[in-house]
């Protein structure tokens, strides 16, 4: 997942070979709601894993599993407050 930064909502770009997708996206409770730029949006499950890890399931991206990189992060919960 690729965030953008000249929109409100984050951007993605998912590659798998020669296939490319790429869109904006939504988090809901307990589901991801992808929106690509050329096709209709589509819901994912959303599985919290291990730290750094994520599953998906849903259309085109059946049980895949997804890992933290340096380059593909986004933070999806806000952290405990200081103030």
């Amino acid at each position: 997942i690729d965030p953008a930064t000249d929109t409100d909502m984050p951007g993605y770009l998912f590659t798998d070979g020669d296939k490319t997708q790429q869109g904006s996206w939504r988090i809901g409770p307990t589901s991801l709601i992808f929106i690509p730029d050329d096709e209709e949006s589509f819901e994912c499950d959303l599985r919290l894993f291990d730290t750094g890890k994520i599953g998906i399931d849903g259309p085109g991206h059946q049980r895949k599993i997804y890992m933290k990189r340096a380059d593909n992060v986004v933070v999806l919960r806000q952290g405990p407050s200081s103030d």
